[in-house]
């Protein structure tokens, strides 16, 4: 026997011999070059994402994009451990490996984990559901009753594992998805608001009512609080407060996370057009 035959001759049960690479070593290729391909494709999706994620124009469409990024980087993580560890199992048996021993340990070591973290697996797996689910996005108002106590704010960052929020007196908390109860978001879909403004009273209460409608109508046609708004603003009525000031009271259909400054811009502008419509006119009769 050469030396080169012998190189291919099997010590035990032909382990590296010319008939294992003919059998089990092709298909320990084709395992390696499958968990590779899969790979590929797995880093390519998250790559293509992340490029438009930088392209991203408005606001909105960052959010969006960031929401679908961290989802497929998650399910990516999980496919590639999952992936490589059944090609590593794979490969191990066609060396013949005894797998017994070495899957009863990582069983009592998976155990003994599963005890140790179980408020971070919580975490991670509570914050995918959210993110999967756009339960809350970066910018929300929300009031969040988590183990511990209730906060208001709004979100400054979101990640699988916590959730940040920003306080009014400018506080950042700071909570484990998993301990999150409850979740009320103030910025979402559309809502009622109403308006109301004490104004001096001149004339009649019918001509203050005249006025009011006036002042609606003018802002219905304004572009600017239109863009403001989801429907309205209608007039919803006018009530003395004394002989002097009269309380007039608007509505409208606002999306939720405008509330504030769309609260805060008709205010401002029914007080205005108010105190306009009060002037008198050239001809001196008031309206």
């Amino acid at each position: 026997m050469t030396p080169s035959t012998s190189l291919l001759v099997a010590t035990n049960d032909g382990v590296f011999s010319a008939e294992w690479w003919k059998s089990a070593g092709i298909r320990i290729g084709i395992i390696l070059i499958t968990a590779l391909v899969v790979s590929w494709i797995a880093r390519s999706a998250v790559r293509r994402l992340r490029k438009r994620l930088e392209g991203a124009e408005t606001h909105e469409e960052v959010l969006s994009l960031r929401r679908i990024t961290t989802i497929t980087s998650t399910l990516t993580n999980f496919v590639l451990v999952a992936v490589w560890t059944v090609a590593i199992l794979m490969i191990l048996g066609e060396l013949n490996v005894n797998l017994a021993p070495l899957l009863a340990s990582a069983g009592i070591v998976g155990v003994a984990l599963s005890f140790g973290a179980q408020s971070l697996v919580r975490d991670f797996l509570v914050g995918f559901f959210v993110i999967l689910e756009d339960q809350y996005r970066v910018g929300d108002s929300v009031s969040i009753t988590a183990n511990g106590g209730t906060f208001s704010g709004k979100i400054e960052d979101l990640t699988l594992r916590y959730t940040s929020v920003r306080g009014g007196d400018g506080t950042l908390y700071e909570v484990g998805n998993g301990n999150i109860l409850f979740v009320a978001n103030r910025s979402r879909g559309v809502g009622n608001i109403t308006v109301d403004v004490r104004v001096q009273r001149e004339g009649s209460l019918r001509e203050m009512e005249r006025r009011l409608d006036r002042a609606v109508e003018e802002m219905q046609a304004e572009p600017a609080i239109q863009q403001l708004l989801s429907e309205g603003p209608t007039v919803v009525g006018l009530e003395p407060v004394d002989d002097e000031r009269v309380l007039a009271s608007i509505s409208a259909k606002v999306w939720a996370s405008r509330r504030d400054r769309t609260e805060a811009t008709l205010r401002r502008e029914l007080s205005r057009r108010l105190a306009a419509h009060g002037e008198p006119d050239e001809d001196g009769d008031g309206s």
